[in-house]
């Protein structure tokens, strides 16, 4: 499939990417080289996959367990909110307070 300049600058935008028109020259083949690869995977899931392509045989042993068996599952204290409110680049009250993330302004 043929990628075109125009689609380059529409997924730009859509990235909120300001690209030179070098920058856009040079995505055209490397985009078209994505979606080359991109078909070729998903002609690839249409195979008839091989025995060990999903995993071990049956029978097969399992993960190795550690030593002790498995690690309990039990509640543990949480972080001391002091520290964690020392250590945030902003709070208020116990609350992390964090940059606002605004869609990429239209030039």
């Amino acid at each position: 499939m043929p990628v075109t300049i125009d689609e380059v600058r529409r997924i730009a935008s859509l990235a909120g990417l300001r690209l030179s028109p070098e920058q856009e020259r040079e995505l055209v083949p490397q985009l078209a080289e994505i979606v080359r690869f991109a078909g070729e995977m998903e002609e690839g899931a249409s195979l008839p996959a091989s025995p060990t392509a999903m995993g071990e045989p049956p029978g097969a042993p399992g993960p190795p367990e550690a030593p002790d068996g498995p690690a309990p599952d039990e509640p543990a204290a949480s972080l001391d909110r002091r520290l964690v409110l020392a250590n945030a680049p902003d709070h208020r009250d116990a609350h992390v307070r964090l940059p606002a993330v605004h869609p990429p302004e239209e030039p």
